[in-house]
């Protein structure tokens, strides 16, 4: 099997890992002490929502979803593991989420940090696709990026 993305497989990819960060930052939301925190990581589930529904249009819009290989339930699995390493990488980094909790400010610093690391994600994986599936992969990096600036702002006013 070829190791190069298309871009539709990067979309369907980007669904996961919203929906997954949705989750994440829920359940987050629901251990969080500080009402700050538990605001910031509510407001994190919700935009990991949005996205995972601009992902889904994104998809629905350019792609016919044709699994490459004789076994399309491998292919899946394949997709699957690739979602899962990278969430449990997030994971790991944000093992650190309890102090997170505590207080706003850190809850948007981890939030910030996990942003970036999906427009790094995003990126990398886009050195993998077809030069022509390149712009639809941006689209998910602009739809990050912006998801970034607005928290980005919400921490400036809360440093202010």
């Amino acid at each position: 099997m070829d190791r190069s993305f298309s871009g539709c497989e990067i979309v369907e990819l980007g669904v996961q890992i919203e929906n997954s960060g949705r989750d994440f930052f829920g359940d987050m939301a629901k251990k969080a002490i500080d009402p700050g925190a538990r605001k910031v990581f509510a407001l994190l589930s919700e935009e990991d929502a949005r996205h995972a529904e601009v992902f889904r249009k994104i998809f629905d819009s350019k792609c016919v979803y044709r699994p490459q290989g004789a076994y399309p339930e491998e292919y899946f699995a394949y997709m699957k593991a690739l979602v899962n390493d990278y969430v449990s990488a997030q994971k790991e980094m944000a093992l650190d989420m309890d102090k997170a909790a505590a207080d706003e400010t850190t809850a948007l610093d981890a939030g910030i940090r996990y942003v970036k690391d999906a427009i790094l994600f995003y990126e990398s994986v886009k050195a993998l696709a077809a030069g022509k599936d390149r712009a639809t992969i941006d689209e998910l990096i602009r739809e990050e990026k912006s998801h970034l600036a607005r928290l980005g702002e919400l921490r400036g006013k809360n440093t202010a």
